[in-house]
C-alpha cells in the first residue's frame, strides 16, 4: 500500500471531471514511492503545511526527477504516529540528464510521443529526424519523448543547435552537453567517442537544419558508439543511411461543417491548445456556445500549427476570437509577440518561416515563391510550366501551337528535359527543408503548401516583382487543362478528368478570381466556357454561373468565339436550375454569334438546347423540329457525342408523347453510340430513360435493373443532381415494395442533395415527388417518419448511393 497526494485543475464535460494532467503527475509521484509510504507533490504541501496536527510533520525529500515529465517536482514524505518513515531511496531515475524544464503542459501529442518512443526502443533505429516546418512543435516534442524515455537509457542529453551555424561547432557543442574535455594527446572528437563507448545514451540534437553539414560527425558517433541513439529535430533530414524520418504533423482540428458542441472542442489537440494558451494572459477565458465556432476556424486557418496558435492565443485580452478571426487575411502581421525568452525566430510566425527560407539557394527561393500561387497543391506538370525559369511548355502539343492567335514555340527537347529535372530536383529540397509537403492521389503526386507557409511565399513572390507574370501562367496552364479535359468529356476517361478538375478546383478559382480584378475577362469566359460539362456534373451550378455572369458583364471587347462559348455554358446551368427564361435569352444571343462565326457544331448544339427548352415547356411541336435540325448537323459532321445527344432527346419526346416503342429505339441508339465512346455520363443518362418507360410501363423489375447501373455511373462521375433524380425514382420503388422506411431516408437525401446544389425540377417530377413523401408520411407513424427523414437528411451522397444499392 502506498499513497501519493497531488492538487491540480480539473475542467468538465457536462457532469464528468476529467485532469489528464494532474493525473498524470499524479501516478508518476506514486510510482517513485514504497510500500508504506506517503507522498505529497509541492502543491499539495502549500495547501496542507499550515493546518496539519502538531504530531504530523512533512519531510522534504528535494527535487526529483519523474519519468515522463518534463518539469522536476520536489516531494515531501508524510511522518505519523504509527507510520513507518524509514524507505530506501526513492524509484526516482538514476540518470544523467539535462533536459531543460517547460514552463507549461504538452498539448495533444500522445499519440506522436508514444510512436517516436516505440521507435526510440527498436534495436534497428538508432538515428530518428523529427522534421517539421518552423512552428510545428519538433523541439517540445523532442523533449516530451526524452522525457519518456528516462527510465530506457541510462543518460539523455539535450543539445540546442540553434545559435550556431558554423557546422565545425557542432562537436564542441556536443562536448560541452556531455562534460567532456579536449586534452593534449586526444582531439575532441575522439573524447567524445570514448566517453560515449560503452553509454546506453541518447542524444537530443535540437535544430540541425542549419549545420547539416555536420550529419557525418553524427553517423561518425553512432559508428562508434553501438549503444547510443540519436534523436534530431530539423527541418530537413539529414540523409544519412540508416536514417528514420517522422515527419510531425499539425495538431488535430475539428470538422468546421460538422462541429461538436462547444464543451467538446477541446478534445481537438489544436483548440486545446489555444484555450491554454489563452488562459495564460486571460485566466477566465472559456469556449462558449457564442466563440466555439470562430476558435475552431482561427485553429483550422492557422493550419493546426503550434507556433501560430500560441501567437494568436496571446492576442485573446485585446481580440476576443470572432474580432480575431476577422483580422487573419493577414496572419503574419498578426501572429507577433511571442514570448521574450524565447528564441528570436519563435516571437513571430513570419520569423519562424525566414529561419527556413534562409537555408535556401536562390534557386529554391524562386521556385517556392512561384508555387505560392497554386491554392490547394499542385502536379509536378503545373509546377514545371508555372514554377518553370523560361519556356518550359505547359502541356505537350508538338514543336509549336497556335493558341489564341499566338504561336507558341517550344525550347529544344534537351533543354526541356534539364529543366524538368531542375524542377524536381527543387520540388525534393523544398519538401525535404518542410516548407512543402507532397501527398499522393490515385499515385499521382501532389505538392501542397501550409497556407501560412504561403501567405509568405506570396509576400516573397511580390518583392521579387514576379507575381503577375506567375499568374498570367497559372491561367495560361489551366486553360490548356481545360481544353485537354473538354477533348475527354465524352470518352472513356470522362470519369478520372472530371476528378482530376475537382482537384484542381481551388486553383481554377484562383485563375477566375486573378482574371476578373485584373480585367482580363476574356480569360475567365474561356475558362468558365470550356467547363460547361464539369460545372454541370459534379453539382456546381451556381457558381459556374456567377463566374461567367461576373465575366460577361466585364467583357467590353472579346472574341465572338469565346463570347458565344459562355453564353452556352452559362444558357446551360440556368436551364438545369430551372430559370428558362434567361437560359433562353442567352442560347438565342449564342445561337446569333454562332451563326455569324459560321460555327456548325456550334449551331447544332445551341438549337439542341433551344429544342430542350421547348421540350420542358411542353410544347413539343416547336422541340421536334429543332431537335430534327441539330440531329441533321450532327450527322453531316460525323459528332457521335452530339449525335446521341439529340437522340436521347428525341427519345424524350417520343415517350412523352406515349410512343414508347419510338423512344426506346433512339434511347437504344444513342446507347449504342456513348458505349462505343465509352462516354459514362451519356450511358447513364440512356439507361435512366429507358428505365422510366419501364416503369411507366409497370415493368418495375426491368426499371430497377437501369436504374441501378446509371446509379452506379452518375455515382462515379459524381453528379450530384443526376442522383437525386434516381433516388427519387428508388424512393418510389420502395413504396411499390412496401418498405416506406427505406423509402423516406431516399427522398429526404434527394431533397436534400438538390437545396444544397441549388437545382430545381420540373414540375412535373415535383409532384411525384411530394407525392411519394405522402405516401411515406401515410404508411408511417409521425416519429418513424421523422426519424427516417433526419437521418436521410444526414446522409452524404456516397452514404446514400451505398445505402440504395445495398439494398436491392
Amino acid at each position: 500500500m502506498r499513497i501519493a497526494l497531488h492538487s491540480g485543475l480539473a475542467e468538465t464535460s457536462g457532469t464528468e471531471y476529467f485532469a489528464p494532467h494532474t493525473l498524470n503527475r499524479l501516478s508518476r509521484i506514486m510510482a517513485v514511492a514504497h510500500g508504506g509510504q506517503t507522498l505529497l507533490s509541492a502543491t499539495t504541501y502549500e495547501l496542507v503545511a499550515d493546518h496539519l496536527p502538531a504530531a504530523v510533520t512533512l519531510r522534504d525529500l528535494g527535487e526529483r526527477r519523474l519519468r515522463d515529465l518534463l518539469r522536476p517536482e520536489r516531494l515531501y514524505q508524510l511522518d505519523a504516529p504509527d507510520l513507518p518513515t524509514d524507505f530506501p531511496p526513492l524509484h526516482t531515475p538514476d540518470r544523467h540528464a539535462n533536459l531543460p524544464a517547460l514552463l507549461t503542459a504538452t498539448v495533444g501529442r500522445e499519440r506522436e510521443v508514444a510512436a517516436i518512443a516505440a521507435l526510440l526502443r527498436r534495436a534497428d533505429v538508432r538515428l530518428l529526424t523529427l522534421t517539421g516546418p518552423g512552428g510545428t512543435g519538433k523541439t517540445r516534442l523532442g523533449l516530451q519523448v526524452a522525457a519518456n524515455l528516462l527510465d530506457y537509457f541510462a543518460s539523455v542529453y539535450f543539445i540546442p543547435l540553434a545559435t550556431i551555424s558554423d557546422h565545425h561547432l557542432v562537436a564542441s557543442t556536443i562536448a560541452t552537453a556531455l562534460e567532456v574535455k579536449e586534452d593534449a594527446d586526444t582531439s575532441l572528437l575522439e573524447s567524445i567517442k570514448q566517453h560515449l563507448h560503452d553509454q546506453h545514451t541518447l542524444l537530443v540534437l535540437d535544430n540541425f537544419e542549419q549545420v547539416l553539414d555536420a550529419a557525418p560527425l553524427v553517423a561518425e558517433l553512432l559508428a562508434a558508439a553501438p549503444q547510443v541513439k540519436a534523436l534530431i529535430t530539423s527541418r530537413e533530414e539529414l540523409h544519412l543511411y540508416g536514417e528514420y524520418e517522422f515527419p510531425v504533423p499539425p495538431l488535430a482540428l475539428p470538422d468546421l461543417k460538422r462541429l461538436p458542441p462547444a464543451a467538446q472542442l477541446s478534445q481537438y489537440a489544436a483548440v486545446a491548445l489555444f484555450i491554454q494558451r489563452a488562459q495564460l494572459v486571460k485566466p477566465d477565458f472559456a469556449v462558449t456556445n457564442a466563440n466555439a465556432a470562430a476558435v475552431a476556424e482561427i485553429c483550422a486557418r492557422l493550419d493546426g500549427l503550434p507556433l501560430a496558435i500560441e501567437l494568436a492565443a496571446a492576442r485573446i485580452k485585446l481580440l476576443p476570437p470572432q474580432a480575431m478571426l476577422a483580422k487573419l487575411g493577414r496572419r503574419l502581421s498578426l501572429l507577433t509577440g511571442g514570448a521574450r525568452d524565447q528564441p528570436q525566430r519563435q516571437q513571430t510566425l513570419r520569423g519562424a518561416i525566414d529561419w527556413s527560407y534562409n537555408l535556401l539557394t536562390e534557386d529554391e527561393r524562386r521556385l517556392f515563391s512561384r508555387l505560392s500561387v497554386f491554392v490547394g497543391g499542385c502536379t509536378i506538370e503545373a509546377a514545371e510550366a508555372v514554377g518553370g525559369e523560361v519556356g518550359l511548355p505547359i502541356l505537350d502539343f508538338g514543336s509549336s501551337e497556335r493558341n489564341g492567335g499566338q504561336v507558341i514555340t517550344q525550347p529544344p527537347k534537351s533543354a526541356i528535359q534539364n529543366l524538368k529535372l531542375n524542377i524536381l530536383d527543387q520540388l525534393t529540397q523544398l519538401c525535404d527543408k518542410s516548407l512543402m509537403r507532397q501527398e499522393e492521389f490515385d499515385g499521382e503526386p501532389r505538392f501542397m503548401m501550409l497556407e501560412t507557409i504561403r501567405e509568405y511565399a506570396l509576400d516573397k513572390l511580390a518583392e521579387r516583382g514576379e507575381a503577375e507574370a506567375t499568374c498570367q501562367r497559372q491561367a495560361e496552364y489551366y486553360l490548356q487543362l481545360a481544353d485537354q479535359a473538354s477533348a475527354k468529356m465524352s470518352g472513356a476517361e470522362q470519369a478520372s478528368w472530371l476528378l482530376r478538375l475537382e482537384r484542381e478546383l481551388d486553383n481554377v478559382r484562383a485563375v477566375l478570381g486573378w482574371a476578373l480584378e485584373g480585367s482580363d475577362a476574356e480569360t475567365a469566359l474561356r475558362l468558365c466556357g470550356t467547363l460547361w460539362q464539369f460545372w454541370l456534373i459534379r453539382g456546381y451550378l451556381t457558381e459556374g454561373r456567377s463566374w461567367i455572369m461576373q465575366a460577361l458583364g466585364k467583357a467590353a471587347v472579346i472574341s465572338p468565339k469565346w463570347r458565344s462559348s459562355a453564353l452556352n455554358t452559362a444558357g446551360i446551368l440556368a436551364a438545369h436550375q430551372g430559370d428558362r427564361m434567361q437560359a433562353r435569352s442567352l442560347f438565342e444571343q449564342c445561337l446569333m454569334l454562332r451563326r455569324d462565326l459560321e460555327d456548325s457544331l456550334g449551331i447544332a448544339n445551341t438549337i439542341n438546347s433551344l429544342g430542350a427548352l421547348a421540350y420542358f415547356d411542353k410544347d413539343y411541336a416547336a422541340a421536334l423540329p429543332l431537335y430534327s435540325e441539330s440531329l441533321a448537323i450532327m450527322r453531316e459532321l460525323n459528332d457521335k457525342a452530339g449525335t446521341s445527344r439529340v437522340l436521347n432527346n428525341l427519345g424524350l419526346l417520343h415517350e412523352n408523347q406515349g410512343d414508347y416503342q419510338a423512344a426506346r429505339a433512339l434511347l437504344n441508339e444513342a446507347l449504342d453510340i456513348d458505349r462505343e465512346l465509352g462516354d459514362e455520363e451519356g450511358i447513364a443518362t440512356e439507361l435512366q430513360n429507358l428505365g422510366n418507360i419501364s416503369y411507366n410501363e409497370g415493368n418495375y423489375v426491368a426499371a430497377e435493373k437501369d436504374y441501378r447501373q446509371s446509379l452506379q455511373f452518375y455515382a462515379s462521375l459524381g453528379d450530384k443532381q443526376s442522383c437525386s433524380n434516381l433516388l427519387d425514382k428508388y424512393a418510389a420503388l420502395k413504396l411499390w415494395q412496401e418498405q416506406p422506411e427505406d423509402a423516406v431516408r431516399l427522398l429526404s437525401v434527394a431533397e436534400a442533395i438538390r437545396q444544397a446544389i441549388h437545382i430545381t425540377i420540373t414540375a412535373e417530377e415535383q409532384d411525384e415527388h411530394e407525392k411519394a413523401v405522402a405516401e411515406a408520411h401515410a404508411k408511417l407513424n409521425s416519429a418513424a417518419f421523422d426519424a427516417g427523414w433526419a437521418e436521410g437528411q444526414a446522409m452524404s451522397l456516397g452514404q446514400a448511393v451505398a445505402y440504395t444499392l445495398e439494398r436491392p
